[in-house]
């Protein structure tokens, strides 16, 4: 075996080893950042940039991010997906989360939330108390307890959740029936709003899917 072919099979092993490290460190590096805005298990992160060297400009062709029972801006969320792709960003200390946004790219994934965390927001606003949700057949059904006088009362209220899209998308819970009878007129209440994420890159609500006590949104962003 000559001595071309041997620091031929070299470089490429070299290559190829580096290949795969770099975007394991670099991984690595996001899921730090992605911990400072979420509390609870670590997110898994999977960078994809060919050539790796790419990454010495912050430039990728996708990052891929997961993360489940997490907490985020006050809210427990069952499961985050993301892609990020055909993005650039940098690692700043002063940046919000240590990342700047260089190009936007394009985002998607969704976020999942379930109905102890959409109760959990009910409590918050001290309407009510002790607060269960049902989602089922599009329909959001809030039972808790009100004061009113001194007393405790048992309160059942339903209603419709939608979404309002642009980038202080919100998730609005539209109530039309308290304890059976139907409301004299439009009520709303912001169960949350995109813009109080503090995303290093803005996302929009595209979509909002009810299933059995939870629901998935849709984001986008770019």
């Amino acid at each position: 075996m000559n001595r071309p072919f041997i620091a031929a099979m070299s470089a490429v092993i070299a290559l190829v080893w580096a290949q795969w490290w770099f975007p394991v460190q670099a991984d690595r590096a996001i899921q730090l950042r992605l911990m400072r805005w979420m509390a609870g298990p670590p997110p898994t992160v999977q960078v994809t940039a060919i050539p790796f060297w790419q990454m010495a400009s912050g430039r990728f062709q996708s990052i891929a991010m997961r993360a489940h029972q997490v907490r985020v801006a006050g809210l427990s969320m069952q499961a985050i997906d993301v892609r990020w792709t055909d993005g650039q960003v940098a690692l700043r200390r002063r940046s919000p989360y240590g990342l700047c946004v260089l190009r936007a790219g394009t985002i998607a994934g969704s976020v999942v939330v379930g109905s102890s965390a959409l109760a959990a927001l009910f409590n918050q606003t001290g309407f009510i108390e002790s607060t269960r949700v049902n989602i089922a057949h599009r329909q959001l059904v809030v039972r808790g307890v009100v004061r009113l006088d001194g007393r405790r009362l048992p309160i059942d209220v339903s209603g419709r959740l939608m979404f309002t899209r642009g980038r202080g998308g919100r998730v609005v819970f539209y109530p039309r029936s308290v304890n059976g009878r139907a409301l004299p007129g439009p009520m709303s209440m912001n169960l949350f709003i995109m813009s109080q994420w503090r995303l290093p890159l803005p996302l929009r609500i595209v979509g909002l899917r009810l299933g059995q006590n939870r629901i998935t949104v849709r984001v986008v962003g770019g």
